[in-house]
């Protein structure tokens, strides 16, 4: 099992650094309007993972069946349940623009990109949206 040291510094803040790796990591749990933002949310965080992980997913396929997805971006965005909070929908809007790719590529490309363990495990509850546009 892989672990990863996270320390609380106070007023819900969080700081991690991923061994081997030189950047640091801050979270900020909600933060009043006029205060100084420091971190990332951990739900934004959460959802930027689940991005990232489709994208390197859709990435390792494009390379394996030999097609180019550089320059793909995603637009992220969620809701949240208000009581208790947690995240009530993912909606993750991948662009892949400027590129020839037929029906079998964008077939590779939506496996890939639904086979990504980080949206995977989020809960059966949360609605999970992948758009794709080419």
């Amino acid at each position: 099992m892989d672990s990863t040291l996270v320390r609380y510094y106070g007023y819900l803040q969080t700081q991690t650094q991923q061994p081997g790796v030189d950047d640091l990591v801050y979270t900020q749990g909600h933060t009043p309007e006029g205060d100084p933002v420091v971190g990332h949310s951990p739900v934004k965080l959460v959802t930027i993972a689940a991005a990232g992980c489709v994208m390197s997913m859709i990435g390792h396929a494009a390379r394996v069946h030999d097609f180019d997805v550089e320059g793909m971006y995603t637009l992220v965005s969620h809701t949240m349940h208000a009581k208790p909070a947690r995240i009530a929908s993912v909606r993750l809007e991948i662009h892949i623009e400027g590129k020839s790719l037929g029906e079998k590529e964008r077939k590779v490309i939506d496996l890939a990109a639904r086979s990504c363990p980080v949206f995977a495990s989020l809960s059966p509850e949360v609605v999970k949206e992948l758009v794709f546009v080419y």
